[in-house]
């Protein structure tokens, strides 16, 4: 049983990294989707994407609540990655900002129930599993960043939806590969002290998430207009922010993890 825990453990956390993926996977591609509108219209992307993810944050919690986390967060992913798909064959602009926010209407979804199915499954301390979580993040960041690369290959609609269509893939097969289906218990009173203190919290840490969010975002675009190269050109030199964000991750875990606990510590690198 611990070995299939472990298994499924190690799923959801490629789900988050492939989820983090579709977060950012446009970023490479802004200034061929943008085109010749102003600028600030670029700035429509990232704000319709995050505007449905605080949407659907709280709804994440009651379905998860009702149909179980593991089915919530795959709902979540499936949505998310739909969206980029449906990206390679938008009309323009308008298209994509509104194919950003059912994005971000997915994105709102998995967060919280995939966190919560981490902790069932357990295996190894809440805190060391968290670390694992952000890490994912991040590493799916970094593919993302770096996906100019498929574009100039394929080009930027192309390399979209093959991002998109992992997603789907990913969820279906995730669907068959994580046993349980946990259903948290809903909240009682949200208005209470401890509630008030968390929200304060989560306010606290929305600046310094929203401009990170903004800083990969645009990172591709300011490289390719700085260096007079093409956004896929310029796409391997982003993937250092999340490369670096990553190993923050990683040593983050060092506390809650023994020597000879999973997943092995590097020979340079062990906690003390």
């Amino acid at each position: 049983m611990a070995d299939l825990s472990r298994e499924a453990t190690a799923v959801v956390l490629i789900d988050r990294a492939v989820y983090s993926m579709q977060w950012f996977v446009l970023a490479p591609a802004t200034i061929a989707i943008v085109g010749t509108s102003p600028g600030w219209v670029s700035g429509l992307l990232p704000l319709a994407f995050i505007l449905g993810a605080a949407l659907s944050q709280l709804i994440g919690a009651e379905v998860a609540s009702s149909l179980g986390a593991r089915d919530a967060f795959l709902i979540g992913l499936s949505i998310v990655s739909l969206a980029d798909l449906l990206v390679a064959f938008s009309r323009g602009v308008v298209d994509v900002i509104a194919l950003r926010l059912l994005a971000g209407l997915g994105a709102g979804l998995f967060f919280s129930p995939a966190g919560y199915m981490l902790v069932y499954l357990g295996g190894i301390g809440t805190s060391a599993i968290m670390g694992l979580y952000n890490m994912a993040f991040e590493l799916g960041g970094a593919m993302a960043l770096a996906w100019g690369l498929v574009d100039g290959l394929v080009g930027w609609r192309p390399g979209t939806a093959i991002a998109g269509a992992i997603g789907l893939a990913l969820a279906i097969a995730s669907l068959v590969l994580i046993n349980g289906n946990p259903r948290p218990s809903r909240p009682r009173d949200l208005l209470n002290l401890k509630w008030r203190e968390v929200l304060l919290v989560g306010l606290a840490g929305a600046g310094a998430f929203g401009a990170s969010y903004a800083f990969g975002s645009y990172l591709p675009t300011y490289a390719a207009r700085s260096s007079g190269q093409a956004h896929t050109a310029a796409a391997p030199s982003q993937r250092y922010h999340s490369w670096a964000a990553l190993l923050v991750d990683y040593r983050s875990c060092s506390s809650t993890w023994g020597q000879d606990s999973w997943p092995p510590w590097p020979p340079w690198w062990r906690p003390r």
